[in-house]
């Protein structure tokens, strides 16, 4: 799955049919993944574990380009949340979307680290 990631983005710096021929092999690798997620329960501590893992990768500076980040963000968000704990973290949640304020001067490493803080918070 990662690879394919990779290789989308590496073919938008080429041509459109890389990007075509990129996306047609990570929809093949993803495909199948759907089924059994939207199948699968997910009880209250298997959310919480993975919003601990987008956190950690969060953290750990893995998310550098905005759309990416804006996306985890409402990940974490949507799993508080479910959780009934947006209220709980309500104040890291605002520090870290504020990181987000505007795409043309997104800052990887501040949004690194309010989603630390949220991890610690945990």
């Amino acid at each position: 799955l990662a690879q394919g990631i990779d290789d989308l983005h590496s073919a938008s710096a080429r041509d459109r049919a890389a990007v075509v021929a990129a996306a047609k092999k990570l929809h093949a690798v993803i495909l199948p993944l759907v089924e059994v997620l939207s199948a699968a329960d997910y009880s209250p501590d298997k959310m919480r574990v993975l919003r601990k893992g987008l956190l950690t990768q969060a953290a750990s500076g893995r998310f550098r380009h905005f759309t990416a980040a804006e996306q985890v963000f409402l990940a974490v968000e949507t799993l508080c949340l479910s959780l009934s704990e947006v209220d709980k973290y309500e104040a890291q949640l605002d520090g870290w979307f504020k990181t987000m304020d505007n795409e043309n001067v997104f800052v990887p490493a501040q949004y690194a680290v309010f989603a630390r803080k949220l991890l610690d918070a945990l």
